[in-house]
C-alpha cells in the first residue's frame, strides 16, 4: 500500500481530532467505538460488503474523510478498485452531479494512494 499525501492528511487529522474527543468525552468516544466493531464486523452481511456500502454513503455524503477512510479499510478487507468505483456508481444515482465530482476527484486519488497507482 502506498500512502500519499492526501489520504495521510486526512486520516492524522482526523486522528487527531478524535484522540482530543477520547480525553474529553472518553465515554461517548468508547461507545461509539463499540458501536463501529459491531456494525462493521462480518455478521449477515460481509464485513467486506459492508465497506461497499460505506463508500456508498461517503459518496453520497461528500465526506472526504469518509471516503479516505473507507478506501483505506476496503483495501485492507480484500475490496478491489472496480468494486470501489461501481459501489461508487451506485451513490451518483441518488447523489448527482456533487456524488459524481466527489467519486471522479477524492475517490478516484484515494484509490491511486492506496492501491498504488
Amino acid at each position: 500500500m502506498s500512502e500519499h499525501t492526501h489520504v495521510k492528511d486526512l486520516l492524522s487529522r482526523s486522528q487527531k481530532g478524535e484522540a482530543e474527543l477520547r480525553k474529553s468525552h472518553p465515554e461517548i468516544m468508547r461507545l461509539r467505538r463499540e458501536l463501529s466493531v459491531a456494525v462493521n464486523g462480518d455478521g449477515v452481511v460481509s464485513a467486506k460488503v459492508k465497506e461497499l456500502i460505506s463508500i456508498g454513503i461517503a459518496i453520497f455524503s461528500r465526506c472526504e474523510f469518509c471516503i479516505a477512510y473507507h478506501v483505506k479499510t476496503s483495501f485492507q478487507k480484500g475490496v478491489t478498485k472496480d468494486e470501489l468505483i461501481e459501489s461508487a456508481f451506485v451513490a451518483t444515482q441518488f447523489g448527482g452531479g456533487p456524488s459524481m465530482s466527489y467519486l471522479s476527484a477524492t475517490l478516484l486519488e484515494c484509490i491511486k494512494e492506496v492501491y498504488g497507482e
